[in-house]
C-alpha cells in the first residue's frame, strides 16, 4: 500500500493513502485555492428511533401494527406517525440493524397463550419473537427483536404484534418506556 503525505507552508498536513484494490483511484485536488470535498463516503443515518406514548388495546387473535407515536430522533424524516411506517430514504438503501421491543398484557393473570413481536418489510413478515405458553400462562410478556436487514430506498418497514388470551380478550402494549422501534444504517 502506498501512501502520499502534504504538508502545508506553515502548518498542517493531510496522508493520502490508496487502498489494496485493482483498478485506478483519482484524487482530484482544487486549484491553487479551494476546499477538498469527498464523495461517496458512508455514514451511518439514517438513524431513527421512536417509543409508543401512552397504552395500546389490540384485539385478541388479531396482528395489530403498533403506534410509535412518540418520535425520539429521525435524521432523514422517513418515519410517517400517521401509517406508523418507516420508508428508507432516497439513495440510503444497504445493511440496517434493526431492533423492537415491547410489553404485551393479557390485562389479567394466567391468561396470555401465544404472544408475538413481528417486524414487516413491504407488508411482508421478515422477523418474529414468538412465544408459545402452553400451560404456563402469564399476564404478560416482554419480546423484543434485533436483526440486520438489507434494505433499498423505498423500502418500508413497520412492528407489529399479536396476543391470544385464555378468556379471549383484548390485550395491551404498554407505552412509555416498555415500547420502542429504532434503526440505523449500517456503515460498509
Amino acid at each position: 500500500m502506498s501512501s502520499l503525505k502534504l504538508q502545508g507552508a506553515t502548518s498542517g498536513e493531510i496522508t493520502v493513502t490508496v487502498p489494496n484494490v485493482a483498478g485506478t483511484n483519482t484524487l482530484t485536488l482544487p486549484a491553487a485555492t479551494g476546499t477538498l470535498t469527498t464523495t461517496d463516503v458512508a455514514t451511518n443515518t439514517p438513524i431513527f428511533y421512536g417509543e409508543i406514548g401512552s397504552t395500546q388495546s389490540i384485539v385478541d387473535v388479531t396482528t395489530t401494527k403498533l403506534a410509535f407515536d412518540t418520535v425520539i430522533v429521525d435524521t432523514d424524516s422517513g418515519f410517517n406517525t400517521s401509517t406508523n411506517t418507516y420508508t428508507i430514504p432516497s439513495g440510503k438503501g444497504g445493511k440496517y440493524a434493526v431492533s423492537a421491543f415491547t410489553r404485551i398484557d393479557s390485562l389479567s393473570a394466567s391468561n396470555m397463550s401465544v404472544g408475538q413481536l413481528m417486524i414487516f418489510v413491504n407488508d411482508t413478515l421478515v422477523r418474529r419473537a414468538y412465544d408459545f405458553l402452553s400451560n404456563s400462562y402469564v399476564r404478560a410478556i416482554s419480546p423484543s427483536l434485533h436483526t440486520i436487514l438489507d434494505l433499498s430506498a423505498g423500502d418500508t418497514i413497520y412492528v407489529s404484534a399479536y396476543a391470544n388470551t385464555v378468556n379471549g380478550a383484548n390485550a395491551s402494549i404498554s407505552g412509555d418506556t416498555y415500547s420502542g422501534f429504532s434503526l440505523h444504517r449500517l456503515i460498509g
